[in-house]
């Protein structure tokens, strides 16, 4: 096996299968002597480059090219030459991170390519028309190319196909989601964007989702105003293969209330959920009965209540159940109608694992629940208006961040009682002005961009913090 790696203007072989090149930032053309290397199946570009424009003549007498990676932080690569068509034994191409808009026709009559990485490509605006023809692709990775708008209809007839990081419905043209029907292979991650183009209810079935056995993480996107009712029949109808996903997301779901088989507990290797600017949802789902779910974050901003229905109730007469079994940490944001968060002791063992919550954005939440479980050691506070009451049942937290809390002016009296407070962070709160008495048991303490708080700790309340081992005001470790 001949082996060549080389850096612009060294002689490449004639017979070498196998090189690498290392392009310099004067030229900008890929290595003379590589046009001549008849023989050669690898060729990788090794770094960033000036390289714009491949050379025609290049894929003309390389034609026995198994493997082609211009994939590289930086790459300038524009346009590609028709010639690429010729690499009839073509099994690999990468040309991620590159400024490539469209890919050449030719590109579809490379029957024998398996894998094809266009990964961070922010210009490409359209993948070849005729993609249905690749019948041998098993690996079509797009992720981060959020130029293009649609997929090339027939994209369904590459039954091959085990990864499709991201499906992106077409409205008036492109791939409709029924296309998704013949891709039980998928497998791994699929992110399904622009659900709002799918017309009806029957479309949504056709994509047979439930019967992707293999998919591990699915997103589910939508953007834009669209019917409600349709949207909510839509999502409903796009039931995933429940016994299987270990992540999922929604996100921007169109809908007054969520899908019903988000909360069903056949859903049994579920470990992340994240529903995500669902701002017409008025109703929390049910999802205690998750049995493996450890993350879980909330955006729903029309929801005004979390109560039983929340935890796997949806009568109200009490949970004779665990709910959130394994729940570790939760999140929620951008819950601006948000009043109450009820958690009562009659509702049975409620989060026995929840070790970590963050509230942000919500500024009608006024208190803390009330029973809040014994394992909970991290609370995070963003973006609020004012505190929510209700600090002395946290008896276990060990640390408090409160951070871009613009309003807020002082921490409430009784968080000087928690005696396993060990880390306290404030950051971005420019009127904060005073820490309560107390906080004997902290440990560190880090205070940023909040001017007068600084100013005070560093002058008239230094005797309130100066027992504490670590400090940090400011961009400055003090002890």
């Amino acid at each position: 096996m001949s082996v060549a790696s080389l850096r612009m203007g060294r002689r490449t072989p004639v017979t070498v299968r196998h090189s690498s090149f290392i392009p310099t930032w004067e030229t900008s053309h890929i290595p003379a002597p590589l046009c001549h290397a008849k023989k050669l199946r690898t060729l990788l570009q090794i770094g960033p480059s000036v390289i714009d424009t491949i050379a025609n003549n290049l894929f003309q007498c390389t034609r026995s090219l198994r493997a082609l990676d211009f994939a590289a932080s930086g790459s300038r690569i524009k346009e590609l030459p028709n010639s690429l068509g010729l690499l009839k034994n073509l099994r690999y191409l990468d040309l991620s991170y590159s400024e490539i808009v469209e890919l050449p026709e030719s590109v579809s009559s490379l029957r024998n390519l398996q894998t094809l990485k266009l990964n961070w490509c922010d210009c490409l605006e359209r993948l070849p028309s005729g993609m249905s023809a690749m019948v041998r692709l098993r690996h079509l990775e797009i992720e981060g190319t959020r130029a293009l708008k649609y997929l090339p209809e027939g994209l369904g007839r590459i039954s091959s196909l085990r990864t499709l990081s991201r499906f992106i419905v077409g409205g008036d043209g492109g791939c409709k989601i029924g296309e998704l029907k013949r891709l039980d292979s998928l497998q791994g991650k699929l992110e399904i964007e622009h659900l709002e183009r799918v017309a009806s209810v029957n479309e949504a079935k056709e994509a047979q989702l439930e019967n992707k056995l293999h998919i591990r993480v699915l997103t589910l996107e939508m953007s834009g105003n669209g019917d409600v009712e349709r949207m909510e029949n839509v999502v409903e109808a796009l039931r995933p293969p429940l016994a299987n996903l270990e992540h999922s997301q929604i996100w921007g779901y169109i809908g007054y209330k969520f899908p019903t088989w988000i909360g069903d507990s056949s859903f049994s290797n579920l470990v992340s959920l994240k529903l995500l600017y669902c701002d017409m949802c008025i109703q929390m789902p049910g999802l205690g009965r998750l049995p493996s779910l450890k993350y879980l974050e909330i955006a729903a901003g029309l929801v005004k209540r979390v109560g039983s229905e929340f935890y796997g109730n949806s009568s109200g007469g009490g949970i004779n159940m665990v709910a959130f079994p394994k729940l570790e940490e939760i999140q929620f944001n951008f819950m601006y109608e948000l009043e109450d968060w009820e958690l009562r002791l009659e509702d049975g063992d409620i989060m026995p694992s929840l070790r970590s919550l963050t509230i942000g954005k919500c500024p009608k939440l006024k208190a803390l629940p009330t029973h809040l479980p014994k394992s909970l050691t991290s609370l995070q506070i963003y973006n609020m208006t004012c505190l929510p009451y209700g600090w002395k049942q946290l008896e276990s937290l060990k640390t408090l961040t409160i951070s871009f809390c613009f309003e807020l002016r002082s921490l409430p009296d009784d968080l000087g009682q928690l005696k396993s407070l060990r880390s306290l962070v404030i950051s971005c709160c420019p009127e904060f002005w005073s820490l309560p008495q107390g906080l004997q048991g902290l440990t560190h303490l880090e205070i940023k961009a909040s001017p007068m708080l600084e100013k005070r700790c560093r002058g008239e309340d230094w005797g309130n913090i100066s027992h504490i081992p670590n400090i940090t005001i400011g961009n400055e470790r003090i002890k």
